[in-house]
């Protein structure tokens, strides 16, 4: 991911901050979201534009899809079906995205799409820790009261991953879940959304929270719900912290590349 300022029609501007380093300090979110105060043309009226043009595209030409290839259940959908599935929502997310950077300075200063050598590292243990570790903590109560259990909990996941059946079709699950899906989501959820929810003058732990809950209910599952919500505040705050989407992006890629990992195991598992 480079820098790409041609999306700001107005150039640099005279009011525009200019930092002599990209500082890791709590304050330089902060400070990159008073100059989007006075400096950008996009707002929380793009995120929910965004959550809707997703929930619609995803809804419509999913249906259009699911009934031209004869799927009428999750089972019989290949994983390159699933893929072609995800396409629409996706695009929803990344368009909106696209088109508020364009109002502005462009993704990398609007939203802070920016890497740094170490976010690998600090994002991929933070988030393979929240799976293996806090995620199990966090439902050992959730479990006993809702009389669930751990099948409960990946089911949702195994039937996405039912539609793997060959070493190729498993490449392409974790490239879709693994990759693709991380991007895409941390460009909407901890880019667009958290930043324009701070923009409207909103506090840093209010906007982290609302774009948590935002973040974990759009996914429609009740029971992963806690753990979804959890995962979103330590996306959120990493994007806080550090003021760029580098270390929640590798903490995402974490996540959900465990899951498939575990899934895979499973999988292999059970043909012997």
């Amino acid at each position: 991911m480079t820098h790409d300022d041609s999306g700001n029609p107005d150039g640099v501007t005279a009011h525009e901050p200019r930092h002599t380093s990209d500082s890791d300090t709590p304050d330089s979110y902060a400070t990159q979201i008073r100059a989007a105060v006075s400096m950008e043309r996009w707002g929380f009226g793009d995120a929910v534009t965004g959550m809707i043009v997703a929930f619609l595209l995803s809804n419509i030409i999913g249906v259009l899809i699911l009934s031209i290839a004869g799927w009428d259940s999750t089972a019989k959908i290949p994983m390159w079906g699933f893929g072609v599935l995800q396409i629409p929502l996706w695009a929803g997310y990344v368009g909106v995205s696209i088109f508020a950077g364009l109002k502005g300075s462009g993704l990398v200063r609007a939203f802070g799409l920016r890497v740094r050598t170490v976010d690998p590292i600090i994002g991929l243990v933070i988030g393979i820790t929240c799976q293996l570790l806090v995620l199990p903590v966090l439902y050992m109560p959730i479990f006993r009261m809702t009389d669930t259990d751990s099948e409960a909990l990946s089911k949702p996941a195994k039937e996405l991953a039912s539609g793997a059946q060959s070493l190729w079709s498993w490449a392409l699950f974790a490239i879709l879940v693994g990759l693709v899906a991380p991007v895409i989501e941390e460009l909407f959820f901890r880019g667009l959304m958290l930043r324009s929810l701070s923009k409207r003058g909103m506090g840093q732990l209010a906007a982290v929270l609302i774009s948590s809950a935002i973040f974990a209910g759009l996914h429609f599952q009740l029971l992963q719900l806690p753990g979804l919500f959890v995962f979103g505040l330590v996306l959120s705050s990493l994007t806080v912290l550090t003021g760029r989407l580098g270390p929640s992006i590798f903490a995402h890629i974490g996540f959900n590349a465990t899951t498939v990992i575990v899934l895979y195991l499973d999988y292999r598992s059970r043909l012997h």
